[in-house]
């Protein structure tokens, strides 16, 4: 996006949205992508493209969510951080999209049922795991990269040829 104006932009969500036949999602990511779509310009999309349901949040705050929220009609769907999950879906943020959970689904699903049931104790406690794990998984991506989760995913006895695409260096026995 980094090289395109908000008008560009605009067009080519319009233009997806009308060749495809399925909701679409906004993958949120600045640091990624280059670009900040800010909340009146997501306002926008959503309503020049009306198969855009919702927004996937990457590196955003509690805080950023909440002003997604307030822009937003009620029926938007609000993905945000794995991090703030817990109190994110207090607030009406409807879940989180993170890949390196996929290979702890029982945390972040019990993650979720807590929150639904809404015994906040236990989903604090939860939440405080998933993040501890997290960061540990961060620590050992900046070493090694995309790795980490082939060798989680094989430690869950999961059959992983090769992910990602290109080589990457093996994890030390003790990591």
């Amino acid at each position: 996006y980094s090289d395109h104006t908000e008008y560009e932009i605009v067009e080519h969500y319009k233009e997806v949205g009308s060749r495809v036949d399925m909701p679409l999602m906004v993958y949120h990511n600045p640091p990624y992508s280059g670009y900040d779509i800010a909340p009146p310009m997501m306002r926008r999309l959503h309503s020049e493209v009306p198969r855009i349901f919702g927004m996937k949040l990457s590196a955003d705050s509690l805080e950023a969510a909440l002003g997604f929220m307030q822009a937003m009609p009620k029926d938007f769907a609000l993905y945000g951080l794995a991090s703030t999950l817990m109190p994110g879906v207090l607030y009406g943020v409807r879940g989180t999209i993170v890949p390196t959970m996929i290979s702890f689904p029982e945390l972040a699903v019990s993650l979720w049922r807590a929150l639904e049931r809404r015994e906040l104790e236990e989903a604090l406690a939860l939440q405080l795991r998933m993040n501890e794990i997290r960061k540990t998984l961060r620590e050992l991506r900046a070493r090694y990269g995309e790795a980490v989760q082939t060798e989680a995913l094989r430690l869950r006895g999961l059959k992983v040829k090769r992910f990602p695409r290109w080589t990457t260096k093996p994890l030390a026995p003790e990591d």
